[in-house]
Order: structure tokens, then sequence, then C-alpha cells
């Protein structure tokens, strides 16, 4: 499974089901998510995309790509929204973790980057000091590739084809930064 999440690294846990709603609500009006189907599964609500914006299931039939639709009970793109902190990461795509002074990576030390993750999720200050350079900084100002990112507002959309140009408009929408994070499985 494929996951897009925008995240809004700057979006308060307090903050966080308001903005969700009123996001949500920007994604009904725009014709993106149905406003007629909200679900749960596995414990997380979630949402699907209007006909327009479903992905059809390819198959190869006698050397052909052919595209065609899930029953409506069986979702293969939806939309799920984190309201609470979490790390948003990249999944089977791998970690490098850079220092954002001397560029060195990190991941090697994973004790360190394990503890830092920790008092995030504690709400502790949560510094991880480079060991090349001892430069020290909060982990979202580290560099991470593939990107990860720390929020307590996470938009995941399950295999969608996301766009810079949606990414930009709804970052316009929300009025802060988006981080984009693509996780594979």
């Amino acid at each position: 499974m494929d996951i897009c999440h925008l995240v809004a690294p700057d979006v308060s846990l307090e903050n966080a089901p308001k903005e969700a709603l009123r996001m949500l609500n920007w994604l009904k009006q725009q014709g993106i998510i149905d406003s007629h189907f909200q679900s749960i599964e596995d414990d997380e609500v979630i949402y699907r995309p209007t006909p327009s914006h479903k992905e059809p299931i390819l198959y190869v039939i006698n050397d052909e790509i052919v595209p065609t639709q899930l029953p409506e009970h069986i979702l293969k793109n939806y939309l799920s929204i984190v309201t609470e902190r979490t790390v948003f990461h990249a999944g089977g795509n791998g970690l490098g973790i850079y220092c954002p002074q001397c560029d060195h990576e990190q991941s090697e030390h994973s004790h360190a980057w394990s503890d830092a993750v920790t008092d995030w999720y504690d709400g502790k200050p949560e510094n991880l000091a480079c060991f090349h350079c001892h430069f020290s900084a909060p982990l979202a100002q580290w560099k991470f590739n593939p990107q990860w990112a720390f929020g307590n507002l996470g938009f995941s959309f399950h295999n969608w084809d996301i766009h810079d140009s949606f990414v930009a408009q709804f970052e316009q929408a929300l009025g802060s930064q988006i981080i984009t994070v693509y996780q594979h499985d």
C-alpha cells in the first residue's frame, strides 16, 4: 500500500481536531471527498473519494493494461485523518537521518534517535546531537531521506496520485506549512 501523508507540523494538539474538520469540509466542498460516505475500518475513520477521484485497479489481461473499478464496498483509495502526536514515516522506503549543519548521516546511532523520538511522543524536549559536529536540534529540524514528519495533524491519502499543485492548494487552504511524506509498505 502507498500512502501520501500531508502533515501540518505547526498545528497544536488541541487545534488538530478543529483543523481536521475544517479541512475535511474543504475537501468535500472541492468535490474530492464524498460527503455522503464515512466508514470505520480497523478502528480508523475513512473517507471515500468522489467518483472523479477514484483510482481504478489496473489488471494486465492479454498483455494489455485494463482498468477495473472495485465494487463500492471495497475501497482501494481513501483518506484517513490523524489528530494525535504521530511520526509520519516512509515505511519500507527506509530512513536516512542527516545533520542539518554538517549533513553527516546519523541512523547508525539508532539508540539516540529512538530516545529522541520517545521524548517527542512524551512532549519532552527532544534534541538530537550530531555524532560528527555535535550540533544539536529538535527532531523536526533534522533532514530525512526519504522525508519523515512529526506532527499532531496529518491527512493520509491511501493509494492516491497526489500532485504538487494539490499539495500547494491544500497548504494554502490550511494556512499552515505542509510536509509531504510518501510511505510504502
